[in-house]
């Protein structure tokens, strides 16, 4: 049962508490709180460097694909360039070959044209005194050609 006033035990008991409680936090409890906050201020950090890093490596990953982008663009836009030069290279290419066969075609048929006509003329002749030589052949007695 409960007894009043307490006995001296109990007041040793409650003083005994205090002084152990006294002791315990000074040795463990304010060590360890120490630790717990220094291991919170620790991932804190951590977790803050880890935030910046990873938006640190977001900017650099957007930077990457804005300047790749921007060579992909120039490289076509260069590609582009070398495609229009090379047309019109091809073109240039062209015409003058064009200019150069019309102007053989043209040197060609002048001179087959002149061998023709020299060619008609041989054979003209020829064909006059072949056939004055035959009509001589034939009648027995000379022709004379007009």
């Amino acid at each position: 049962m409960l007894e009043l006033p307490p006995a001296v035990t109990f007041y040793w008991m409650v003083g005994a508490f205090f002084v152990f409680v006294a002791i315990l936090s000074k040795l463990v409890l304010q060590p360890t709180q120490a630790v717990l906050a220094e291991r919170a201020r620790r991932t804190s950090g951590a977790l803050a460097e880890a935030t910046r890093l990873q938006a640190e490596a977001r900017a650099l990953k957007d930077e990457l694909a804005a300047t790749l982008d921007r060579a992909r663009h120039a490289g076509s836009a260069a590609g582009e360039q070398i495609r229009r030069e090379a047309e019109a290279k091809e073109r240039q290419l062209l015409e003058r070959t064009r200019a150069e066969a019309a102007k053989t075609l043209d040197d060609v048929r002048q001179r087959v044209e002149k061998e023709s006509g020299e060619a008609r003329t041989i054979l003209r002749d020829q064909a006059a005194s072949l056939a004055q030589l035959a009509a001589e052949k034939i009648i027995g007695r000379p022709v004379i050609a007009r």
